[in-house]
């Protein structure tokens, strides 16, 4: 799928109807570029290159191992070979301000083909990498481990226990291949620091899909909304076998119409070609509009009303209601999938270097981070760290982990955060729920509210982690079929079945 025309066009009209509004009748009546969507994002999609390093002086990276400390001046500059989502302008700021100078060079990378780009590399080229599939770069030579006692963040009893123990909440099969995807050596030495996790589910347009996300009160959409003919030329899927044939294969699982072997991310080649069959038809009769890699080629398709549900990252539903789109992220009946994503090493990373990388990995477990990302519903390796949840402040920590309320009503947090919008103070509170902004509502570095949850605030859609484990099945992210030819040449095939 190519990328939009970064063109600098945003129409200011906004307009919100229930029932069934006309398309086109949002804030953004035309699209949003690429370019917009990013910068939007703040710290977490920009594509920028820092090239001036701030301030005199050096900055010392401590590292702990054992009993022994040692200081190192860290590097004044870092190669970064990411994505978009993985790393932005505020975050290359904030990095560059706690180290006293070290700036970071970006090169973004398609999500999709990125794994490819760093597998291939050799190591050459950059110093810290980041991916969300990582099971093919790990026997190619291009990553180092990483010892986690070089990681002063990384503590026992801080770590998130969807990371450290995913036997908590995902079955034997699924566990063996997480632990191998995290871990060169159990404990001790890391294939990658995950810097960001969360659950994928679907987004939608509740101006067209009738429902009200509330938590984790109750179900409100089930995956096969994609396939359901009333939404004829209205859904998206992503542009990627593994996770087209995923999510499918989890849906047809739970529901008796499909046996897996093993999981459903790595599914034998009958398997996959029952999935194949299954959506053929589907496919064929021009049920899916289109399948998008592109950010923001989706978020334009929601915002223009283009598209009333796909499957998709959360931020998405997130800059959806940027553009004055209301849009959730619906609670599955039979769940959302988990992931996480991960900074990786140069495998030829100047030893220079070293200690400005580490230094970034701690970063991305410190407590900005965690307060930035979560804007996104991403969340940090070490979410209970003593200095995480005192700078969200208990408000945001515990409307992000635990699904409770915010302490404004939402008719309130609507006023606050759409002054330019007044029109939207007469919106129905589900069409306001479906427009709250937590980047807005809780500013990176604010001052955290005091108070009690209301009884008529957000809560976060899909509700707590508890409440989204009790749902999720199977993780996807970092994970990559055994046999990547066949998910790739049968959703090639089927792809080449839809009406143009």
């Amino acid at each position: 799928m190519s990328r939009p025309e970064e063109e600098d066009s945003l129409p200011e009209t906004p307009g919100e109807v229930e029932g069934k509004p006309e398309v086109g009748g949002g804030i953004l009546d035309d699209k949003i570029t690429r370019r917009q969507a990013i910068s939007r994002m703040g710290g977490v999609a920009a594509v920028v290159v820092v090239a001036a390093v701030a301030g005199a002086g050096g900055y010392y990276y401590l590292s702990s191992q054992g009993a022994a400390q040692t200081t190192t001046q860290l590097a004044k500059s870092l190669n970064y070979l990411g994505n978009d989502i993985a790393l932005g302008q505020q975050a290359i700021a904030e990095f560059n301000k706690e180290t006293g100078g070290t700036a970071i060079s970006s090169t973004s990378v398609d999500f999709f083909t990125l794994a490819q780009r760093l597998a291939s590399s050799g190591g050459q080229g950059w110093d810290v990498g980041f991916t969300g599939r990582i099971k093919n770069i790990i026997p190619s030579g291009s990553i180092a481990s990483i010892p986690v006692a070089n990681l002063p963040r990384w503590v026992s009893g801080t770590l998130e226990t969807l990371i450290v123990s995913p036997e908590t909440f995902l079955s034997p099969n699924y566990v063996k291949r997480f632990n191998a995807l995290l871990w060169k050596d159990l404990g001790k030495q890391l294939w990658a620091v995950p810097n960001i996790w969360n659950y994928d589910s679907v987004g939608y347009l509740p101006e067209f899909v009738q429902q009200q996300e509330s938590g984790g009160a109750q179900i409100t959409l089930d995956y096969h909304t994609l396939y359901d003919p009333q939404w004829k030329g209205k859904t998206a899927l992503q542009d990627e076998g593994f996770t087209c044939f995923s999510e499918t294969a989890n849906y047809l699982n739970a529901n008796n119409q499909l046996n897996v072997t093993d999981t459903v991310t790595n599914l034998t080649q009958q398997e996959l070609a029952s999935v194949q069959s299954y959506l053929n038809p589907i496919l064929s009769s021009g049920q899916v509009k289109a399948f998008w890699s592109d950010f923001g080629k989706i978020v334009t398709l929601m915002s223009t009303r283009e598209i009333y549900a796909a499957s998709c990252w959360q931020p998405v539903v997130y800059f959806t209601r940027a553009a004055g789109t209301p849009a959730y992220y619906a609670r599955l009946k039979d769940g959302p999938f988990f992931w996480w994503n991960g900074d990786l090493l140069s495998s030829k990373i100047a030893p220079s270097s070293l200690s400005a990388a580490y230094a970034f990995f701690n970063f991305q477990m410190g407590p900005w981070w965690a307060a930035n990302t979560a804007h996104n519903g991403y969340g940090v390796a070490d979410s209970l760290a003593s200095d995480i949840k005192p700078y969200m402040g208990d408000e945001f920590w515990n409307w992000f982990f635990n699904g409770t309320a915010t302490y404004e009503p939402i008719s309130q947090i609507t006023t606050e955060t759409w002054k330019d919008h007044p029109e939207f103070q007469s919106l129905s509170p589900r069409i306001q729920q479906a427009l709250f902004r937590p980047d807005l509502y809780f500013p990176t570095g604010g001052t955290p509210r005091t108070g009690s949850p209301d009884p008529k605030g957000n809560v976060r859609d899909l509700g707590s982690t508890a409440e989204k484990n009790k749902i999720t099945r199977y993780f996807l992210s970092p994970d990559f079929p055994d046999t990547p030819t066949a998910y790739q040449n049968a959703f090639s095939a089927l792809k080449a079945n839809i009406p143009a």
